[in-house]
């Protein structure tokens, strides 16, 4: 019986030495990436995990709806620009009339 005795507490303390757990790590270290324009991700340059430095691309964003806004607001201005050389043209023959 006593040989018995010894075996066991021998195994119990074998199996106290090896604990496997799962879990999962929280860094205190994380940042948020935002952009100033909104439109769909489309190349990710950069995996989990890798350091990256200040200005280094992280990621591209499909740029057609901003290009598409921006050739709008250019036309605005040219047509902005167009209609004040007419209302000056207009008030330079007022002027020349009177």
């Amino acid at each position: 019986m006593r040989k018995l005795l010894l075996l066991l507490a021998l195994g119990a303390s074998l199996i106290a030495d090896s604990i496997t757990l799962s879990g999962t790590v929280i860094s205190d270290n994380k940042k948020m990436i935002t952009s100033r324009f909104m439109g769909f991700v489309t190349e990710v340059k950069v995996s989990e995990g890798d350091f990256v430095k200040k200005g280094q691309l992280l990621y591209t964003i499909d740029s057609k709806e901003i290009d598409s806004a921006l050739t709008q607001v250019k036309l605005g201005i040219s047509q902005a620009q167009l209609s004040l050389q007419m209302y000056q043209n207009q008030y330079t023959n007022v002027k020349l009339n009177l």
